[in-house]
């Protein structure tokens, strides 16, 4: 036991032989920018933002919390700016919209089996029929462009996307059918 401090403190000699000093004049210096302010524009500064922060706790304070929400809502900047489409070929026709046709179910010797259908309609203005199983499989989301408007339907409060493609010609597409 004796021995093996020895080692530790022979150690720690050799150890603090190594070690370098390092001046206060060595060390790096931050380089900060200054300005000058006068002591009565730096006094009505604080004042000021003193006043702003109470007039904001009194307002948050009495604020209503779904008012809060509903401005958040509609002031909020839009995430995402490009979209993506479903094609269901590379390169192909992209998909504007799809409906669900057939929707039949049943039990066959304990199975049940689903019969859905659906049409698929295309930018160019074909459609097309196919098992929903079907479509699903072969859909790939591909970013085509970028969101110019929105609107919206008085009627039937739907919400239309008018997007810029990439190739420079503008589409216009229901909500539920991008991203």
């Amino acid at each position: 036991m004796g021995q093996t401090q020895d080692y530790n403190n022979m150690a720690n000699t050799q150890n603090a032989h190594n070690v370098q000093k390092i001046e206060d004049d060595e060390l790096p210096v931050k380089s900060t920018e200054m300005v000058e302010v006068s002591k009565d524009d730096l006094a009505a500064f604080l004042k000021r933002l003193e006043n702003v922060e109470a007039e904001n706790k009194r307002l948050l304070s009495a604020a209503d919390r779904n008012r809060l929400e509903n401005y958040d809502n509609a002031n909020k900047p839009t995430l995402l700016p490009e979209v993506s489409v479903t094609t269901l070929t590379q390169g192909g026709p992209l998909v504007v919209a799809w409906k669900l046709t057939s929707n039949d179910s049943f039990v066959d010797n304990g199975r049940m089996i689903e019969k859905q259908i659906v049409d698929i309609f295309y930018e160019d203005g074909t459609s097309e029929t196919m098992p929903l199983i079907s479509f699903y499989r072969r859909q790939t989301r591909t970013t085509i462009g970028e969101i110019i408007g929105k609107e919206i339907d008085g009627k039937t409060g739907a919400e239309t996307l008018k997007l810029l493609l990439k190739d420079g010609r503008e589409l216009k597409i229901g909500l539920a059918f991008v991203n």
